[in-house]
């Protein structure tokens, strides 16, 4: 079983709008969305998948999502 998770990150075309690095930081900027395909059948990658948008993508979540998949829950 391997958990397979969907980022979808909304960014700007234009680098500095959307990327901050430094060596001691990385920080997208924007916003994203996830979704668990836990379930979902294999696909060539040409299957459109919908993405609510109460699944904003933050660093609490993702260590939610992490403890989540940890415990086999997702």
């Amino acid at each position: 079983h391997c958990p397979r998770i969907l980022v979808v990150v909304c960014v700007s075309k234009d680098w500095s709008e959307r990327l901050v690095w430094s060596p001691e930081e990385l920080r997208l900027l924007r916003c994203g969305y996830w979704k668990s395909l836990s379930g979902a059948a294999s696909t060539a990658n040409k299957t459109a998948i919908n993405v609510t948008l109460d699944q904003h993508l933050s660093v609490d979540e993702l260590g939610r999502i992490m403890y989540l998949v940890s415990e086999g829950k997702l």
